[in-house]
């Protein structure tokens, strides 16, 4: 398993991000490209400040309408949290 620090990650979201990273790997994403995701989906769930779980769309759309992102950062971003919910979705967590 890659080591990554996961203090930048709160509490609520460490169990079902450690999964997501582990599905990652074993699809066979590169370390950098696991490293740079996991750096992406820490700082957004510091930024919506609640449980995975209880996001909703809307939220996501009105914080990502709130950050003064380049394009091909939002893009990074908005592949990050697609990729997070879809295997949320897939393992009907």
């Amino acid at each position: 398993m890659l080591k990554i620090k996961r203090k930048l990650l709160p509490n609520s979201w460490e169990t079902y991000v450690t999964h997501w990273l582990e599905y990652l790997e074993a699809s066979g994403y590169t370390e950098d490209t696991i490293r740079c995701r996991y750096y992406k989906i820490s700082r957004l769930a510091r930024l919506l400040n609640q449980p995975p779980e209880d996001i909703t769309g809307q939220q996501l759309v009105e914080l990502f309408a709130h950050q003064d992102w380049k394009r091909e950062t939002r893009k990074g971003y908005s592949s990050t949290i697609r990729s997070f919910y879809s295997y949320m979705i897939e393992e009907e967590i």
